[in-house]
């Protein structure tokens, strides 16, 4: 919450410098990508693959573009991030392997139970404003996404990808010609799930691991066993004639039961910057 504070007066100190002449934030129509830098800070708990609590510090980088055209909103972004994932009780955990050579010698060698925790992630979206004209709009529409939770090392918990079709609704307020406000709510309805087997065991004769994983943990899911909720809220200013920088926060929670319980929650603050045209 510090760091987000630390950040929102950043973009409000960089907003005085700016001058007025600046065309509308909301026109008609704009469209054009932008880059987004984020810091994640993650939480699981899998009791498939321990009873401890993990925890990721995960920076992330992602490549979005909108494209506006009388209140339609088509929205794309790719994702990628790689950062620590380690017990948060027990950060200095270490696993020891003893080795004992043919003339009795012993080894010992010590290796942290941590990991190294990648996330992708590629959506689509689409947003019709219900009623474009005035500051104050609601949106209504949906998106397809797929996410990839890959921990990489001695830690598995939480190993998971999951492809989902979701509806979307959202608001937003523009107070005047510079500013603008948002908050969005993504709920997943039908997922496409792959997690780890109740073994924990990848291998399949003749295929490599990674299609193992898919063919073996994957099934398909509806909110009942996969419960995902995601609420993103911005703030964004004109910054010049041809770009919008912008503050994010966004907050995702997720619960799993198959074949047993996993949580997830994920908190992100991030800085971005958009061109328009």
């Amino acid at each position: 919450m510090k760091t987000f504070i630390v950040l929102l007066f950043t973009l409000f100190s960089i907003q005085a410098t700016i001058g007025q002449n600046n065309e509308p934030l909301e026109s008609t129509r704009y469209g054009g990508f932008g880059l987004r830098l984020g810091f994640n800070r993650i939480h699981v708990l899998d009791r498939n693959n321990s009873a401890l609590l993990y925890q990721g510090n995960v920076p992330t980088l992602s490549l979005n573009y909108q494209h506006v055209n009388s209140g339609n909103r088509w929205l794309g972004e790719l994702t990628l991030g790689r950062g620590s994932y380690f017990s948060r009780d027990f950060p200095d955990r270490v696993i020891q392997f003893r080795n004992k050579d043919v003339y009795g010698h012993v080894d010992s060698v010590s290796v942290p139970m941590r990991a190294n925790n990648t996330l992708m992630k590629l959506s689509l979206g689409y947003l019709r404003d219900i009623d474009p004209a005035g500051p104050l709009r609601y949106q209504i529409g949906g998106q397809v996404s797929d996410a990839l939770f890959y921990p990489q090392g001695f830690v598995q918990a939480g190993l998971m990808n999951v492809a989902s079709v979701s509806p979307m609704a959202g608001m937003a307020f523009q107070p005047n010609d510079r500013q603008y406000l948002s908050l969005r709510i993504t709920v997943p309805v039908f997922s496409l799930v792959s997690r780890s087997t109740y073994n924990n065991s990848v291998s399949q004769p003749i295929d490599n691991k990674l299609v193992g994983f898919f063919d073996q943990g994957s099934y398909w899911a509806s909110f009942s066993k996969h419960r995902e909720i995601k609420i993103g809220a911005a703030f964004h200013f004109r910054m010049g004639n041809r770009w919008m920088s912008g503050l994010h926060y966004d907050f995702r929670i997720l619960k799993n039961t198959y074949p047993k319980d996993l949580t997830i929650t994920q908190s992100e603050v991030g800085l971005s910057m958009q061109m328009v045209r």
